[in-house]
């Protein structure tokens, strides 16, 4: 098995192209197709069709030929597959949390405190009339001369 430089230096060379002729017909720079051939470098994965294509070669052939661009390709389905389950389980996650609390949620953290409060000051005023509901009798019985003056 060929090493992906010398593949693409071979059918370069085959076609009597300079490096500078094949950067051209890939819209690269010359030290780019340098870089490919001697190992240093790699094109992206999507400049793969268009190599093939150019050089007239086979893109499993291609492909075959690098080891690095092989795993580079595995390694980006790899994060994909990860990308895509993770937006799924976000998904799940707002959907049963969702579900998990009332649909009719009406009020802010705020007018819950002011609901609670008016709760409080009815309860209190509650108690106040509770009070004054035992005392009303004893006045009205004629209790010991007590008298009550409201003002407003």
């Amino acid at each position: 098995m060929e090493n992906f430089g010398i593949i693409i230096k071979r059918n370069r060379e085959e076609k009597g192209w300079t490096q500078k002729e094949l950067a051209q017909k890939l819209h690269v720079s010359d030290k780019a197709i340098s870089r490919y051939e001697t190992g240093k470098g790699y094109p992206d994965i999507t400049m793969l069709p268009a190599i093939a294509r150019i050089l007239e070669l086979n893109y499993n052939e291609l492909l075959d030929g690098n080891e690095y661009i092989i795993k580079r390709k595995k390694k980006r389905l790899f994060i994909l597959k990860i990308i895509i389950l993770s937006l799924v389980f976000i998904c799940l996650l707002f959907v049963i949390s969702n579900m998990a609390t009332p649909h009719d949620r009406k009020y802010t953290i705020k007018e819950q405190l002011i609901q609670a409060d008016e709760l409080s000051i009815n309860y209190l005023s509650l108690k106040f009339y509770s009070s004054l509901g035992e005392l009303l009798p004893a006045i009205e019985q004629g209790a010991s001369g007590l008298s009550i003056i409201c003002t407003s």
